[in-house]
């Protein structure tokens, strides 16, 4: 009889962990170790992945993954960045910030305060990072696991 792995995966754009970005990069890490503890648990093969932007952030996820005892659920996995991307990121939330801190106070954020281009980036660097992991992996877009839209999800059939 196969069974199928389960591949699923959540990239976080952020490069720091201020103010409500650590407490949302912990509740994926949270997901995902779930995701992958249920499936398991169900008889499947699954692994999680949890992409950040830089090694102060992976050392924290490490350190979650230790104290929460989830270290063979999620595996942490750190962008390779070239410095004009970073540049380019730390750019766009520095302005993200300002706008947000603009509408708190009565103004409009309108389009600065978009995160398409770290979205973008992070889900690009997590579908190579995993696809150099798992080979043989196919991308999948429907019945996702826990109906939770992960940023990658991945199936195999195995023996």
């Amino acid at each position: 009889m196969s069974r199928t792995r389960h591949v699923l995966g959540m990239a976080k754009s952020s490069t720091n962990l201020k103010g409500s970005k650590g407490p949302r990069v912990e509740l994926d890490f949270f997901k995902l170790a779930y995701a992958v503890g249920k499936i398991r648990a169900e008889g499947d093969e699954a692994q999680g992945y949890l992409l950040v932007m830089n090694r102060g952030i992976a050392a924290t996820v490490t350190a979650w993954a230790a104290k929460y005892d989830a270290e063979d659920l999620v595996t942490v996995l750190i962008a390779r960045l070239a410095d004009e991307e970073l540049e380019k990121l730390q750019a766009q939330q520095e302005e993200q910030a300002v706008a947000q801190a603009e509408a708190t106070l009565g103004g409009s954020a309108g389009a600065r305060s978009r995160a398409d281009f770290g979205r973008d980036l992070g889900e690009s660097q997590l579908q190579e990072l995993i696809g150099e992991r798992e080979i043989g992996v196919l991308c999948q877009h429907d019945s996702l696991p826990l109906s939770i839209r992960w940023d990658y999800y991945g199936t195999l059939s195995v023996p």
